[in-house]
């Protein structure tokens, strides 16, 4: 079994309940004052974001000319990073149709890696560069090493006025991971306009 800075990782992306209390951890935090490097020329500070937000922590984008590290595809959750790319980017007008605001990608890889991948997969949304670790480890996200790197963890927030409302751990499957995504705001969007009905039926 892999290990996760001490955190153990279920095979084939299983939730065991170390990675459960994880997402329990998580809500309801607010995200720390940090400020990064984004692809669209903007330094991105996560403590100022108040529209809804999707942010997707990943461990690496891959390139055709860069080969992934030795034992890569032995590591659950490392790999399917484009395929999530690609996802986000074929779904993204449903996902902000249910009221989602911004997407942004944050991973460990420098900001030109990061422009390569935008330009290359044609990305509508944002990659910023946590080179440094400081929303993981202010968060203390899940993260793994291969040999002396770093990586973070796959994982997503739902955040609103920079703080969680709702994480995505593990993302069992990176290709659908919108419909996910999706499929928890339709679910919720549901719930709410019930519980607003009912009240709505009380005070009348």
């Amino acid at each position: 079994m892999d290990r996760v800075e001490g955190l153990p990782v279920s095979p084939r992306g299983l939730a065991n309940d170390d990675e459960a209390g994880e997402g329990r951890r998580l809500t309801g935090m607010q995200l720390p004052d940090v400020s990064l490097h984004s692809t669209d020329g903007a330094v991105t500070n996560v403590s100022k974001l108040r529209d809804p937000a999707v942010l997707f922590f990943y461990p690496m984008m891959g390139s055709p000319d860069r080969p992934p590290p030795e034992g890569w595809g032995d590591i659950p959750g490392a790999r399917g990073c484009t395929s999530q790319a690609c996802n986000l980017r074929d779904n993204i007008s449903r996902i902000y149709h249910l009221g989602i605001q911004q997407i942004l990608g944050i991973s460990s890889q420098g900001r030109q890696e990061q422009i390569e991948a935008v330009e290359r997969l044609g990305l509508p949304y944002a990659l910023v560069s946590d080179a440094n670790f400081e929303i993981a480890d202010r968060l203390r996200l899940p993260t793994f090493r291969v040999g002396e790197l770093r990586y973070h963890r796959r994982l997503s927030l739902l955040v609103k006025d920079a703080r969680i409302e709702h994480v995505f751990y593990p993302v069992v499957s990176p290709d659908r991971h919108a419909e996910e995504i999706t499929n928890f705001l339709e679910v919720r969007g549901r719930r709410r306009a019930r519980f607003k009905d009912a009240d709505a039926g009380h005070s009348g």
